[in-house]
């Protein structure tokens, strides 16, 4: 079980990694689909620490909402991941981020 101080801990140890204030935004463009159905493709520009890359991911429609993940190497966007005690802990360069989306 992790506390409140360990949760907030952690999240102001990425908003400094991520430099947030300088960048407060992270913006994904889409570029092109392939697929047909409920499982697409999807090429995707990602904005994130003032650098951009694009990147392939896997997305499963339902009706107004699209589920999948993309896996984001913190290196290529700059980013040193997050070490403490001489690399005793620290956060892995690849990160898996979950989303979902909900057309209004």
């Amino acid at each position: 079980t992790v506390d409140d101080a360990a949760r907030a801990g952690t999240r102001a140890n990425l908003l400094k990694a991520l430099e947030a204030e300088a960048h407060p935004e992270v913006v994904v463009r889409t570029l092109q689909q392939v697929g047909e159905g409920g499982r697409r493709a999807v090429e995707a520009e990602i904005s994130l620490h003032g650098v951009t890359r694009r990147q392939w991911f896997a997305v499963e429609l339902q009706g107004r909402r699209a589920r999948g993940e993309v896996v984001v190497r913190q290196s290529d966007f700059g980013i040193q991941p997050f070490t403490v005690l001489g690399g005793l802990l620290a956060v892995q360069d690849p990160l898996i981020v979950q989303f979902e989306l909900v057309q209004p």
